[in-house]
């Protein structure tokens, strides 16, 4: 280590384009580096310019293409720990029930190779990379999972050790529990609604939330993200125009005081994804005090106990039903508030973050 250096260095590599469209995975990112700093670390986001030698331990979020690249070369030129957030998730059951049959193919192929480690040792040695997950994970000191479903998942379908990984929670800024439903009702007109918050494309369902509510035309239904899929849009937007009552915000930034105010305003927050893990928005919902209808694919349970209504993402009668009960009904949402904050702040759930760095520094 040089002795110019007085406080640990963290550099943290991300998807390039993440912040083309940012969601849950961006958050926590940021998130995590105002953490860090504000406990005794330098840190710094990963840009091409950067001399890596002058950092003590990477932290890579995510598995795009790139981040193989500087994780090699990490490891074989820098040799400091390398700590690795995947943000994964089995994408199969989605793949299949969204026709994207190749890439569910794919991935099975891939869970039948990893039986033959040796074959990603070649892999690697010829630079072939048919898997990069494989390969990108390998390199990993520790890998962070944010939930213990996800470790279990990661070490099984990746063949990983289960010691080599850690569970760091998601977490939720207090700034949600303070939300003013005003802001949002004062700009929009808008209040006791039923809202999205999520990128529309194939994976967040909306479409089947449109569809669960498609004949309750009395209820206001908001959506609030970005237009990843323009086809799946259109596809939403034709059955909002013939029920009448829908709301496309498009993206809200996630500083705007409307984000947490929307939340507020809400009655019911909905998030039928085919998989989270477990969503940040739906965090957020909670702490603001919006009743909450979520997935029960992923960890859901770790995060929201007993405390909120699960659904099946297959189910278009179950989405309405457990939708419209959460909407008519009176839903006492304090304890699912008070669960939030006492267990999911993002200083409570980075704590552990700091111990990892102690030990492999």
């Amino acid at each position: 280590m040089k002795a110019d250096i007085v406080k640990p260095r963290i550099l943290y590599a991300f998807n390039i384009l993440g912040f083309q469209k940012r969601g849950g995975g961006e958050t926590q990112l940021l998130e995590t580096v105002k953490y860090i700093k504000n406990h005794g670390f330098e840190a710094h986001l990963f840009n091409p310019f950067l001399k890596l030698e002058k950092y003590n331990l990477l932290h890579i979020f995510g598995i795009a293409h790139h981040l193989l690249d500087i994780a090699w070369y990490w490891k074989r030129n820098i040799g400091r720990p390398l700590v690795i957030t995947p943000l994964w998730w089995v994408f199969e059951e989605y793949y299949a029930k969204t026709g994207k049959i190749a890439l569910a193919l794919r991935d099975k192929t891939f869970r039948y190779l990893r039986k033959f480690p040796y074959l990603y040792k070649v892999q690697e040695y010829l630079d072939i990379r048919l898997d990069l997950r494989e390969l990108l994970l390998d390199k990993g000191d520790v890998l962070i999972a944010t939930s213990i479903m996800e470790r279990e998942l990661l070490s099984k379908h990746f063949n990983i050790p289960i010691e080599r990984i850690r569970v760091v929670y998601n977490g939720v800024s207090t700034r949600f529990y303070e939300a003013n439903p005003e802001i949002f009702v004062k700009k929009y007109g808008l209040k006791d609604f039923v809202l999205c918050v999520a990128g529309i494309y194939p994976k967040k369902n909306q479409l089947a939330l449109l569809k669960a509510l498609e004949k309750r035309r009395e209820i206001p239904v908001v959506f609030i993200g970005p237009i990843s899929d323009k086809v799946y849009y259109y596809k939403l937007l034709k059955i909002g125009q013939r029920r009448g009552n829908v709301f496309f915000l498009g993206q809200i930034p996630h500083d705007n005081p409307l984000l947490p105010s929307a939340y507020a305003a809400a009655k019911v927050f909905v998030l039928p994804s085919w998989f989270d893990a477990p969503g940040l928005v739906a965090l957020e919902a909670a702490l603001a005090g919006s009743r909450v209808v979520i997935t029960n694919r992923g960890p859901m349970k770790e995060y929201f106990d007993d405390l909120v209504l699960y659904i099946d993402p297959r189910n278009v009668k179950d989405i309405e039903e457990k939708v419209v009960y959460a909407y008519y009904s009176n839903v006492d949402t304090s304890k699912l508030r008070k669960h939030i904050l006492e267990n999911f702040t993002w200083d409570k759930v980075l704590r552990p973050l700091i111990d990892l760095y102690g030990e492999l520094l």
